[in-house]
């Protein structure tokens, strides 16, 4: 998707380049005609160049204008203005928690607004365990396994990427061994508790075909990365293990070594 946008975006310049060029020789065309006395001739070819060249003018001012975005609500479409989203991705940068939650506050529905990959902002709380950022979010009517974000990928879970994604995008400095494979922290368990206090779904269905897959074997996998397991490693597992019948069943298969 952002290739093809590339491209167009390439094609669009050379179109305008090739514009801007015609009008530039147009005018050069009519300048030497005024100077050569022919000057009905160059009156049409001054008006003629001043429309292609303004015209271009035009559409590169119109193209470096930010431009507000529409997005899909539980009640409908939303526009979200671009000083919006400047303050929004300026809060998230400076972990800014106090604006952040001014500006939430006054449009909620903010908390729709996605990145180039579908990422909103209580992704991004769980993504970088941050409780109070998903609480934000969640207090402004975001969810857990928000359909809006969803449709459109393999699966319909908050916690599928919440391993490979842990850090999103590096915005936020926070605790090294968060993102040491194999690793689990306090933060990483604060916030798995929050979302399944708050509704997440541990099993989910793949949308193109009737596999399953489920965020204890994503957690097993993980601990297992680094060869050994940990206090913190356990107490994750048995924070799933406790949270339905379907975890402790594989907890009790994962502690037999199957």
């Amino acid at each position: 998707m952002g290739f093809m946008g590339l491209v167009f975006a390439g094609i669009v310049l050379i179109i305008l380049g090739a514009v801007v060029c015609l009008g530039a020789i147009l005018l050069i065309i009519a300048i030497v005609m005024a100077i050569t006395k022919r000057k009905k001739a160059a009156i049409v070819l001054f008006c003629i160049s001043g429309i292609i060249l303004g015209g271009a003018i035009l559409l590169v001012v119109l193209a470096v204008i930010p431009k507000p975005t529409t997005v899909e609500t539980h009640d409908g479409k939303a526009t979200l203005m671009p000083s919006w989203i400047e303050q929004y991705q300026k809060c998230l940068d400076e972990h800014d928690i106090e604006e952040l939650e001014k500006l939430i506050d006054k449009h909620p529905e903010m908390v729709y607004y996605y990145d180039q990959n579908r990422v909103m902002l209580l992704d991004y709380g769980l993504y970088n365990c941050d409780v109070e950022i998903m609480q934000i979010a969640l207090s402004n009517g975001a969810k857990f396994d928000e359909p809006l974000r969803y449709e459109h990928m393999v699966f319909y879970s908050s916690l599928d990427s919440f391993f490979a994604e842990l850090d999103y995008p590096d915005w936020k400095k926070i605790p090294k061994e968060l993102t040491t494979k194999g690793e689990t922290t306090d933060e990483m368990i604060a916030a798995v508790k929050f979302a399944i206090d708050n509704g997440v779904k541990l099993t989910w269905e793949v949308n193109h075909d009737f596999q399953s897959d489920n965020f204890f074997d994503k957690a097993a996998d993980w601990v297992n990365l680094d060869g050994v397991i940990s206090e913190k490693d356990i107490e994750l597992l048995k924070l799933l293990a406790d949270s339905d019948e379907e975890m402790k069943s594989r907890y009790a298969a994962w502690e037999k070594g199957e």
